[in-house]
Order: C-alpha cells, then structure tokens, then sequence
C-alpha cells in the first residue's frame, strides 16, 4: 500500500458529484419535463454528494494535521471547504425537498401535501437554485484555494 492520503483520491469524486447534482438540480426546476426523467435520482445524487463532501472534509483535515503545515492559503481552502461542506447537506436536503414537493407533472399534486400550495411550490423553487448555485461557487473557491495550496 503507498502513502498516497484520501484527499486527493476522493476529492474529484466530490467535485464532480456536487457539480452534476446542482446542475441537475438547476436543470429539473427551470426544464420542469426533466423531474420525471430525474425521478429518485435527483434526491439520491444529493445525499451522494454529501456524503462524499463529508469523507472529503475529514480525509483533507487528517491530511492537514498529518502534514502540520499552515499557511493562510491552505487555511483559506480548509475554510471554504467547510463552508462546501456544509452547504451540501443543505443542497441534499433542497433536492429532496424538490422533489417531494413539486408534481411529476403540471396536473398532479406533490407528494408531500403540505407544500402544494403555490407560495411553497415558488419557495422551494428559488431557495433550489440558490442553493445550487452557491454549491457551485463553494466548489470553485474550494478547489482553486486547494490547487494554489499545492501547486503555488
């Protein structure tokens, strides 16, 4: 077995896999035709991408405290790697929420009852996008303070 640390090996799993969630996420709630052809796997991708985020956080703070170096921009990309993070359980929970609470077409109703009024329909709409959105900025600021860490 090398020395090789978890980090680097499961840190592009996870980009990718939140980028394609918030992509997806972004796609079903403005291409309403898509949340059929999604189906579960909207949700499933979300709580993938959260939890791979969550091994990718502790594989990268091991690897900080094996390594004992500091400097502030590795400390800058601990910090919005934690902020990703944590801001994937929210985009894990916004894609359940959608899917839940949105119909799978125009003439039925969401599966939970309580967020079929439209105010909850444009709510959870927005507060997706936002969330997607957010998720994909993390996941840039996250990734380009780790490679100038690295790479200089």
């Amino acid at each position: 077995m090398t020395d090789l640390p978890l980090h680097p090996l499961v840190v592009h799993f996870s980009v990718v896999a939140i980028l394609v969630t918030s992509l997806a996420l972004i796609v079903a709630v403005v291409l309403p035709r898509f949340r059929l052809w999604l189906g579960w796997g909207l949700p499933l991708m979300g709580v993938l991408s959260a939890i791979v985020a969550f091994v990718t956080a502790q594989a990268g703070e091991d690897l900080s405290h094996e390594k004992a170096q500091s400097s502030d921009v590795l400390n800058g990309h601990m910090g919005w790697g934690s902020r990703l993070e944590t801001l994937t359980f929210g985009l894990a929970v916004m894609a359940i929420l959608f899917h839940l609470g949105t119909p799978k077409r125009d003439s039925d109703k969401p599966r939970l009852a309580f967020l079929s009024p439209q105010w909850a329909q444009i709510t959870i709409k927005v507060l997706a996008i936002v969330v997607a959105i957010a998720a994909i900025v993390l996941t840039y600021l996250a990734g380009d303070s780790g490679a100038q860490s690295v790479w200089g």
